[in-house]
């Protein structure tokens, strides 16, 4: 068998890539025309509101938000108000008036931050304005501090919520408060037991390997304690350090951390927890889920690793319906601005062509591990791909189902990127290229951890 790969990449989770430096199709014309016709299939939508609110700033994390803590009740409403407004202006078009709605996701930021009424006002504003299926879920994300609120998870178990999720990442201290992981190894367990004696045992956490200065025995420790809290699933991440900012810089200086994150040690940290939670009678759930209790990963993760089609609200939130793919602005500011003139927030996007839409179905399916034949797009390029995979120990069948085998989850990330079209490989190398002239974070391409 020949090895594809040399070193392990990244899971992918956006494609075709978003970049608002090659963003020209979003202002063409029939770029949201999708919105004034019926829907091409009859796959459901999920819904992800971003709330872009967070008090702990956690050192590694690219995503877009402001501080919380810093905002009174008459800065927040307009936001509010103006996601409600969104969720509208989607749920009044021909496309949605004729689709379904089967999942609401709630994640940030933190977006189990802001207060129970507008959680509250944001699922009404929902179910009253799209047609929902009858297994409509809805999954909350937050900070262990923001789910430790009591009225909160009352809420949740009112509205027969299904999935709650927060970060631990490790429960390495020295790690933790280098960091910025805030909340305490008390705090996290109190949060577990608070969920279970609520009956909320639905929840996940995730955990992150290959920190600077995290070791294989800290791998260890951190398996032993996660699986204290008996959660319903527990997905783990390797860590991504993103050019030009703080995070990087203080890696790259050797004084703050002693050592830094390699390949190497990516790899080993990962097969070390695939063989300690497997010891502990988890299942390996595709290339990031463990779950005792669950044979497959979430409804709303599976259906993400489907490829069906997402609709992505508020600032920085990504859709892709009908091969659009597109992103909100990313700021309050202006994405509250376009909404009071009733336009859609769109900052940056593309149309993907057929072969790309084919392409994302299998880019997808690594992160879920495995893919029924039936959703295998029938295209040569791909079967060919699959055949090489195959050949050479990534993928193997079981029945009529492609699933990645020990080799393939490992080089998960390489098997995904591996369907990408020639073109997305040089659109995503000129973007992190720009990033890197233009000194922003390549992730949504603005200033999130550069210190700007």
């Amino acid at each position: 068998m020949e090895q594809l790969f040399n070193e392990r990449q990244t899971e992918v989770w956006v494609y075709p890539r978003i970049s608002k430096y090659y963003s020209d199709e979003i202002m063409l014309p029939d770029f949201m025309s999708y919105l004034n016709q019926a829907p091409s299939n009859d796959l459901p939508v999920n819904i992800y509101i971003h709330i872009p609110y967070c008090n702990s700033f956690c050192f590694f994390c690219p995503y877009y938000k402001v501080r919380y803590s810093s905002l009174s009740d008459d800065d927040i409403k307009p936001l509010i108000e103006a996601i409600k407004t969104e969720l509208k202006m989607y749920s009044e078009t021909e496309f949605f008036k004729k689709n379904k709605v089967t999942s609401l996701y709630f994640g940030g930021g933190d977006g189990a931050i802001i207060d129970v009424k507008y959680l509250q006002e944001l699922l009404d504003t929902v179910v009253k304005n799209f047609t929902i299926t009858e297994d409509f879920v809805v999954s909350l994300e937050g900070h262990v501090w923001s789910l430790s609120n009591e009225e909160k998870l009352d809420w949740f178990k009112s509205i027969d919520g299904k999935h709650l999720s927060f970060g631990v990442q490790t429960f390495n201290e020295n790690i933790r408060k280098k960091v910025f992981l805030k909340p305490s190894e008390e705090e996290i367990y109190n949060l577990s037991d608070l969920l279970h004696n609520k009956g909320l045992d639905c929840f996940s956490f995730d955990m992150i390997y290959n920190f600077p200065d995290q070791t294989l025995e800290d791998i260890d420790v951190d398996i032993e304690k996660s699986i204290k809290m008996d959660a319903e699933y527990i997905d783990i991440h390797n860590l991504n350090v993103y050019p030009n900012t703080k995070f990087e810089q203080v890696i790259n200086e050797g004084k703050y951390f002693s050592t830094k994150p390699t390949n190497e040690m990516e790899v080993l940290m990962y097969e070390k927890y695939i063989e300690g939670y497997e010891k502990k009678g988890y299942k390996h759930l595709g290339s990031i889920y463990f779950s005792k209790k669950r044979e497959k990963p979430f409804k709303t993760f599976i259906n993400q690793s489907r490829s069906n089609p997402v609709l992505g609200i508020g600032p920085s939130a990504r859709t892709y319906i009908e091969r659009r793919s597109y992103r909100d602005c990313c700021s309050v500011k202006e994405y509250i601005k376009r909404i009071s003139e009733y336009k859609f927030p769109i900052e940056a996007g593309n149309i993907a062509t057929q072969e790309e839409d084919m392409e994302r179905v299998m880019v997808f399916f690594p992160q879920l591990g495995y893919i029924e034949k039936e959703y295998i797009p029938q295209d040569k390029k791909i079967l060919d791909k699959i055949e090489i995979l195959h050949k050479n120990g990534y993928v193997e069948w079981e029945n009529d189902v492609l699933k990645l085998t020990h080799r393939g989850k490992i080089y998960c990330g390489n098997v995904a990127s591996y369907f990408f079209s020639e073109k997305q490989k040089e659109y995503n190398l000129k973007t992190v290229v720009k990033s890197m002239i233009d000194k922003t974070n390549p992730y949504n391409q603005d200033n999130m951890g550069t210190g700007k």
